[in-house]
């Protein structure tokens, strides 16, 4: 019997404790995006309609850049929204709007046409995406000034449509114009 009430007292101890350390997940987001701004955007090199694209190809110009993968279900959401905000800026010569996955060609080509993505979209490996995004949760979304630096990181997403849709027009829309 004794040992029941060791193994109840032990279990009750671990709750209590875990109930006063709860890990602040916002303070831990927060921290990961502070760590990035101010930071020069990763050198890349990708293949882009059978052409070398890179860091080059961008210097001089407000880039937007986000990350994605087809079985994401936040990045899927604000495909629309990132559409619009693609046509709100495209015609400006100051700014770039690039993305990554790591789906194939064949899949981008694919899902390109079935979401009207208009955009630049690059096939890097996996382990390139996560190195350009910083290790960090799909979707996220990257704003460069225009000598390349970090201004602006934002990971993770909606799966609601709407609440995609008033993130990307709104937040990472405002960061853009703030740069340009």
């Amino acid at each position: 019997m004794k040992p029941y009430f060791v193994l109840i007292f032990l279990l009750i101890s671990l709750i209590t404790y875990g109930q006063q350390q709860q890990i602040d997940f916002d303070s831990l987001v927060s921290a990961r995006q502070k760590e990035s701004i101010g930071k020069p955007f990763p050198l890349f090199k990708a293949l882009l309609h059978n052409k070398t694209f890179t860091n080059q190809d961008i210097t001089g110009k407000v880039v937007f850049i986000n990350f994605w993968f087809a079985n994401c279900p936040p990045c899927i959401a604000e495909l629309d929204a990132l559409n619009e905000l693609y046509k709100k800026l495209k015609t400006n010569k100051q700014f770039e709007f690039v993305s990554f996955t790591y789906e194939s060609p064949k899949t981008i080509q694919v899902l390109a046409k079935k979401y009207h993505m208009q955009y630049k979209i690059m096939s890097v490996t996996q382990q390139e995406c996560y190195r350009l995004n910083q290790n960090n949760a799909f979707p996220t979304s990257i704003v460069l000034d225009k000598n390349g630096m970090i201004q602006f990181i934002s990971f993770g997403g909606k799966t609601d449509k709407a609440a995609a849709k008033k993130m990307v027009l709104t937040e990472y829309y405002q960061q853009v114009l703030k740069q340009l």
